[in-house]
This record gives C-alpha cells, sequence and structure tokens, in this order.
C-alpha cells in the first residue's frame, strides 16, 4: 500500500491518494479530496498502448490486446475514453521514443461539482475484478475492502 498527501493552490483542495496493489492482478485507487468550495474533480488514468479497456459505463473498446477491466465504488464518476484525440482536447497518446506519438487509451471519470469527494476505482488485469463491500474511514485511510475476482473473495485491510 502506498499513500500520498498534495495540497493544491495552499488552503484550497486537500488531496489524499492510496494506492493497494495485488501484483498481476488489480490495483485500487482510493481518492480523498477536499476542497474549501465546490470543485470539478476528475480521476484520469493513461493505459499503455496495449491495453483494451472494458469499463463499467462504456462500450467494450475493440482495440488493445490486454483486457484491463475497470469499475468504480464509492462517489463515482461520468466515465469518457480516449485515443488518439486530438479535439477539442489532446488526450489518448503515449510517447515510446523522442519526437513519435502514438494512441493509447485515456480513461477519466467526470464527477459533478462537489466540495469533497471520496473516489474509489479498481482497475484489473486479464481477468474481471470488482469491490463487492468495503467499510473505510472518512478520508479512505482505514478500514476493509473485499475484492471478489475469479479466485472468490478477498478482504484487503488498510491500516497505519
Amino acid at each position: 500500500m502506498i499513500r500520498a498527501r498534495v495540497r493544491y493552490r495552499p488552503g484550497d483542495v486537500r488531496h489524499i491518494r492510496t494506492l493497494v496493489f495485488e501484483p498481476g492482478r488489480w490495483l485500487i485507487v482510493l481518492d480523498w479530496l477536499s476542497g474549501a468550495r465546490a470543485h470539478r474533480y476528475a480521476q484520469c488514468f493513461k493505459l499503455g498502448r496495449t491495453c483494451r479497456v472494458l469499463c463499467e459505463g462504456l462500450p467494450p473498446e475493440a482495440e488493445g490486446t490486454r483486457a484491463v477491466h475497470v469499475s468504480q465504488f464509492l462517489d463515482a464518476g461520468a466515465p469518457s475514453l480516449a485515443r488518439g484525440q486530438t479535439t477539442p482536447e489532446l488526450r489518448g497518446w503515449v510517447s515510446e521514443s523522442y519526437g513519435a506519438l502514438v494512441p493509447a487509451p485515456s480513461l477519466r471519470f467526470d464527477l459533478p461539482p462537489v466540495q469533497d469527494a471520496r473516489i474509489g476505482t479498481i482497475l484489473a488485469v486479464d481477468e474481471p475484478a470488482r469491490v463487492v463491500a468495503h467499510s473505510l474511514d472518512d478520508k479512505l485511510s482505514l478500514g476493509w475492502i473485499d475484492v471478489e475476482s475469479a479466485g472468490g473473495v478477498e478482504r484487503v485491510t488498510l491500516v497505519r
């Protein structure tokens, strides 16, 4: 488990991100954001060019050879996916060598304007996995998460 804290525009938004990783299987990303006023928060993922995104709320992607199953829990945002997009913004590209851009999936979850947000996302490689239950504190720092995959349900405990 990895945890980091960031403060954007001093005093305006506090952000704590926690990563929980089961190598070769899944990654859980927990974002706690708290602002002095309402903000438009977005959680973004840039994936490798060989990834094929399978996300709840989006049609299955045809491109890519490595399935990445994505689902959200807690405060869910509206998903959007881009690969090689140039307008209205440059999105969905990676640079594998100097000066060369290659289309790659860029997944974004946009939340409506809120003051505080608790975003939970699980990304699973090859085989689907999803969060079926959880009990987390307000800042997503302590508690437990139950993850269901082909092997059954396993409990992940978050400690300080």
